[in-house]
């Protein structure tokens, strides 16, 4: 069952139209389709840097570029846990 669809408009400058268009046609998509990836992507990347890091979300960033950091020097890698939880750093005294 398709989800329901509503409007979203904007207007651009007919050149950037023009070239919309062209990167839509040069891909075999439509413009309505490329047009709601884009903001898709647009808004879940806005939505995503909104929200607080946690431990989780560092260590499952890092996991996979573990080898390549080990192949750079580290041994180990720690994470700040406040600053991690998205708790606003101590002042040093």
């Amino acid at each position: 069952m398709d989800r329901p669809q509503q409007y979203l408009s904007a207007r651009v400058p007919p050149e950037l139209r023009n070239r919309f268009k062209a990167l839509a046609a040069l891909h075999g998509r439509s413009v309505q389709d490329l047009l709601r990836e884009v903001v898709s992507n647009y808004v879940s990347r806005e939505e995503a840097a909104a929200r607080p890091l946690t431990v989780g979300t560092v260590i499952a960033r890092l996991r996979p570029h573990r080898e390549a950091l080990r192949a750079r020097g580290p041994a180990s890698c720690s994470v700040r846990l406040g600053g991690a939880r998205g708790c606003p750093p101590r002042q040093r005294r």
